[in-house]
């Protein structure tokens, strides 16, 4: 778009601070974009109520920003930016001064109209949360750097490197060994223990160092002595710290040689573990990402 008026180029912006200005109605703010169009009085009149019955605002019309809550302010600043039917929009975190239960109510509201209108939203975040919640797609950027690019499981469960495993959530990061067990299948050996290595690995491969990602949900935990008949692999720790953080529970456990795993379960199943206790760790392979650094 170099060389393009900035009204020219059909792109709306939604500011981190919504920058309304203090004079101006909510009218007046869904308003200002359409006046500096080719449009009579009447299409603007009816394109406002079209976004003010789509945001659910038409009741706030004629007040002004000082009489708005944060909530309503960038609801305010989505409508401005919408108004004159962009191609595209920007959002610069535009949810990061709400507080966490208005911040939960605002992003379905996005999605809501994302979809709605079927237009696309370049939206800017460090809340690995937002992102995951209603991004189609993910770019993850590292000091200007393109890291990675993809759908939000795709990069959550087969990030490309530590940095995207842990930018987008908890893992546990294992440095380990390509080895050939006794029984000569090749595998890679770390603090949690054995595991066989993906079929892209080859005997070529043999002693060299790579890293094994493992989100802490696909790491089971079990009382020491109840592993059962249950398949995987199995690492023995004594738990260190339980973390309770609402719907799940992280679970801290160390294991022999001193190396600390995050595991989590819902608050409820954590209720049947407890500080100090022997557990057993079961993991399987096939849930482990190797990443290619």
């Amino acid at each position: 778009m170099q060389g393009v008026p900035p009204e020219k180029r059909g792109i709306g912006m939604v500011f981190q601070n919504y920058a309304l200005w203090p004079h101006l109605s909510v009218r007046q703010h869904i308003e200002f974009g359409l006046k500096s169009k080719d449009i009579s009085s009447a299409d603007i009149n009816t394109r406002v109520s079209q976004i003010l019955d789509l945001l659910q605002i038409s009741e706030l019309a004629t007040r002004f920003p000082h009489e708005l809550s944060g909530g309503q302010q960038q609801r305010i600043s989505l409508a401005r930016a919408l108004a004159p039917h962009p191609k595209l929009l920007l959002l610069d975190e535009p949810l990061s001064n709400l507080d966490p239960t208005l911040r939960e109510e605002m992003r379905q509201e996005l999605r809501r109209v994302q979809r709605e209108l079927g237009l696309t939203f370049i939206y800017v975040t460090h809340d690995r949360t937002e992102a995951l919640a209603i991004g189609d797609r993910i770019a993850i950027l590292n000091k200007g750097n393109l890291e990675q690019i993809g759908k939000p499981l795709d990069l959550y469960f087969a990030p490309n490197n530590a940095f995207v495993a842990e930018f987008l959530g908890e893992t546990n990061l294992l440095e380990g060994t390509i080895i050939s067990n006794s029984n000569g299948e090749e595998g890679v050996q770390t603090e949690l223990g054995f595991s066989k290595m993906p079929s892209s690995y080859t005997k070529s491969r043999l002693q060299t160092k790579v890293t094994m990602s493992m989100r802490p949900e696909d790491i089971s935990i079990v009382a020491k002595g109840n592993e059962g008949s249950r398949q995987g692999s199995f690492a023995p720790g004594i738990i260190e710290e339980i973390i309770p953080l609402g719907v799940l529970a992280f679970i801290k456990v160390k294991l022999s040689g001193g190396r600390k795993i995050l595991c989590s379960l819902s608050m409820r199943a954590s209720l049947d573990f407890k500080e100090g206790r022997n557990v057993s760790l079961l993991y399987s392979a096939d849930k482990a990402h190797w990443l290619q650094e």
